[in-house]
């Protein structure tokens, strides 16, 4: 038996796996998005492969999945499952297992690549005929579990679903409260975050969008319009109403915040389903509610400042040049 340094354990477990010809047996819960290259998946020659992860837990990529699925079905004796409750990080052959705090990702907190960087794993790697035998009977019983089933479309489309919830709020690692500039010198931190940079050419309301945008200012200041719920419940103070009036609701990215670049206005935007949108003959009004700062992860704060919004327009000149009218993740814009 011996025991693997955090550093080690997927390179150990790789190399082993691809000289296995009969079989492998992995119980692993999380799947990153470079695991089927870690591993080297593709080489791998044995005859039965059983693969069991926790797909709807939010902690795996969805690409990943979505991989490892067209490999089991290229491959006789393959197969791929999921089971809600499964946690471990299993690597089981005939000959050996590795059993490990480190899962096929960065880690189960939907941290891919450099985000982890830092974190500390630890396994061991035995070759005991006794525990390859109760690990292999453990094995067997969790795959043969009723709630462990085949990783099929609709699993697929709830791990999308999971994992984009969850990468958006994943820590950041940036400290407790930080700044718009701050977070665009650490480019994979912002990476899914649902926080989009906007540069509008400036246009004049409609008397519709007018009348509208007037309403909803009056009924902010009176109090009877309120922000979503699940955002001001969750400590975000909206201290500010405006509105969007467009043609058409297509390219919108709903439930997410905007920084708009068309004013000095140091807000994040925070766009609602779509819902909330007013409808009219020839156009179509959506509110915003405007906040000074916004959570990435837990007790982790991103402010933004007027000097904020000038390094925006600067970076934004720099990878865009003056063209304006767009949508753009804020990750697009960060060194």
């Amino acid at each position: 038996m011996k025991f693997l340094d955090g550093q080690d354990t997927l390179h150990t477990v790789a190399k082993f796996l691809k000289s296995e010809e009969e079989e492998i047996a992995l119980a692993v819960a999380f799947w990153g998005s470079h695991a089927i290259e870690r591993l080297g998946i593709e080489t791998w020659q044995a005859k039965r492969v059983r693969l069991i992860c926790d797909a709807t837990s939010g902690a795996c990529n969805p690409r990943a999945l979505e991989g490892l699925r067209a490999i089991v079905k290229s491959r006789a004796g393959w197969s791929l499952r999921t089971n809600s409750r499964l946690h471990a990080k299993v690597y089981w052959t005939p000959g050996r297992v590795v059993i490990t705090s480190a899962n096929a990702s960065a880690s189960g907190l939907s941290l891919q690549d450099r985000e982890l960087d830092g974190n500390i794993e630890a396994g061991i790697d035995a070759t005991s005929p006794e525990l390859l035998l109760e690990a292999k009977d453990w094995f067997d019983r969790i795959h043969g579990f009723p709630e462990t089933v085949e990783v099929g479309d609709e699993i697929i489309a709830i791990a999308k679903k999971m994992w984009s919830s969850r990468r958006r709020n994943r820590p950041s690692l940036l400290g407790d409260k930080f700044s718009v500039t701050d977070a665009l010198s650490r480019k994979a931190r912002l990476e899914d975050r649902a926080i989009w940079v906007v540069n509008y050419e400036c246009e004049e309301r409609s008397k519709e969008g007018e009348r509208q945008h007037v309403k909803w200012k009056k009924s902010w200041q009176s109090g009877e319009m309120t922000p979503p719920l699940d955002l001001y419940s969750s400590g975000v103070h909206f201290d500010a109403v405006d509105d969007y009036e467009e043609e058409s609701l297509g390219g919108y990215h709903w439930n997410a915040w905007i920084i708009d670049l068309t004013s000095d206005d140091p807000h994040f935007w925070h766009v609602a389903d779509r819902k909330s949108a007013v409808k009219r003959p020839a156009s179509i009004s959506i509110p915003l509610y405007g906040a000074r700062k916004i959570p990435l992860g837990a007790d982790e704060w991103m402010t933004i400042s007027r000097a904020d919004i000038k390094k925006l327009r600067d970076r934004w000149r720099s990878v865009f040049g003056e063209k304006g009218d767009k949508w753009v993740p804020l990750h697009d814009l960060a060194y």
